[in-house]
């Protein structure tokens, strides 16, 4: 996982959000990935402007959507 360092995320203005505690956003459509609703996650990077890497409390972690469609709010 990429980390605040890291000059190609810190060119990247949604680097500020990095460590950022999430839930569920209004697109959400993974089931219980994130152990259900209400469980928080942490965003851990950002794949591009459109696609965040989260790290869920129950240790499950995966790529969503943060563009157009959100499947996680802050």
């Amino acid at each position: 996982m990429a980390e605040k360092n890291n000059p190609k995320i810190e060119s990247n203005p949604l680097a500020k959000f990095i460590g950022s505690r999430v839930v569920r956003g209004p697109d959400w459509k993974w089931g219980k990935q994130d152990g259900g609703e209400g469980h928080v996650g942490t965003i851990r990077n950002f794949e591009s402007y459109e696609e965040v890497v989260v790290v869920w409390d129950n240790g499950t972690g995966a790529n969503y959507r943060c563009s157009g469609e959100f499947d996680i709010r802050i």
